[in-house]
């Protein structure tokens, strides 16, 4: 099959879209399909490398942080991959790239599938002074792009019980993005660990809790700085790791509790070296609310960490409490679930074993499977 993926993301930015379009491409390749990828340049010039095609854009990030719009509708790199004619067009987001998508696929007669990674009314806040007016828009403009598309892939069950709120009609199929597994059971040595660890300032003998993603507003990042204070143990770190355009409002907020010592931030790392990171940590921490699926998640049970997460529709399946990690829905249920991990360790072995044990459904074999399964039916339907 020729097979063309718009994303308004690549490889530029560090985010869970761009984990799971560069996992499907490379799946795909592996499969034997020819895969091109359109997506936004950092610049207003167009340009094509190898496979993929990049669309001159300019900045509108007074908007969303580094957010990009473009007026190039009708660039020539767009008629080229027209000429191209792929078989199937599978569209990430909803935003600058989906024009395009819905363009080629008209053009050639091919079917059009989009993957809802977002769940947008959690970030009313960039947009709207009203949380119930901006769940509004959001429905309404969700619903007109999504019925407009010949079917829907969402990562989890949360997302498509959303969406049929919504009034979403088109067919929707749940294919939770896969990692790549392998990455994640690559060990450190000890030495390494404790070399990380004197670099960051964390006491060698303090127990770590590490938080890992995109430092945002809607991912609450702010409650497990606030149970930190809480808990009032010296000998517990929380990890940060990551960037994010809520990053100063965090650091201020460990200023004013004056927990500096228990706080350490990381900024950005080099995706090549995540999976070094996880491995400081005793307990992979998440207060989100506003995860689709939550990649993060997965990558941490990957290394054999024990999770406790806000309680979440998305993690159904994916954190079973007492097994491999906790949900928590307050402060009780977050500190009794910590001292559980901590304070027995044949326990925590116990739960990381089953936390690598859950991982292997999220695999990239299996996602791309799915995905190309889901092609295959889509081309048959549109031809018969």
């Amino acid at each position: 099959m020729k097979i063309l993926i718009t994303t308004d993301w690549y490889t530029s930015a560090i985010n869970g879209v761009v984990t799971s379009v560069v996992n499907l491409e490379t799946q795909l390749k592996k499969r034997g399909h020819d895969v091109s990828i359109l997506t936004l340049s950092q610049d207003g010039h167009s340009k094509r490398e190898g496979n993929v095609y990049y669309i001159g854009t300019f900045d509108i990030s007074k908007f969303y942080p580094k957010a990009r719009g473009t007026c190039h509708y009708y660039d020539k790199l767009v008629n080229e991959i027209i000429t191209w004619k792929p078989d199937i067009v599978h569209s990430q987001c909803e935003l600058v790239s989906f024009p395009f998508a819905k363009k080629v696929a008209r053009r050639c007669q091919a079917p059009l599938i989009h993957t809802y990674h977002t769940i947008y009314e959690d970030y009313t806040h960039y947009f709207s002074f009203s949380k119930t007016m901006g769940r509004k828009a959001v429905a309404i403009w969700s619903r007109h792009l999504l019925n407009r598309v010949d079917s829907v892939v969402v990562p989890s069950e949360k997302i498509r019980g959303l969406l049929s709120e919504y009034g979403v009609g088109n067919p929707m199929f749940t294919i939770p993005s896969g990692i790549k597994l392998e990455t994640y059971r690559e060990r450190i040595s000890p030495e390494e660990i404790i070399q990380y660890r004197r670099e960051l300032g964390i006491p060698q003998s303090n127990r770590v809790l590490i938080s890992l993603g995109r430092v945002a507003r809607e991912k609450n990042i702010q409650e497990l700085v606030r149970y930190i204070k809480q808990m009032e143990r010296e000998d517990l770190t929380l990890l940060i790791v990551g960037d994010g355009p809520y990053l100063k409002e965090i650091k201020a907020l460990v200023k004013y509790y004056a927990i500096e010592t228990k706080v350490v931030f990381t900024g950005m790392v080099d995706p090549t070296v995540v999976y070094k990171y996880y491995q400081l940590g005793d307990v992979f921490v998440c207060a989100s609310n506003s995860e689709t699926q939550g990649l993060t998640y997965i990558e941490a049970l990957a290394s054999g960490l024990p999770a406790v997460c806000r309680k979440d529709l998305c993690l159904q399946g994916v954190i079973e409490n007492g097994e491999n990690g906790f949900l928590y829905e307050d402060f009780s249920g977050f500190q009794s679930a910590i001292l559980i991990i901590l304070q027995n360790q044949d326990k925590k072995l116990r739960m990381s074993e089953k936390a690598i044990e859950i991982s292997q459904k999220y695999s990239t074999d299996k996602f791309g499977e799915l995905l190309e399964e889901l092609y295959l039916a889509e081309i048959e339907k549109k031809i018969s």
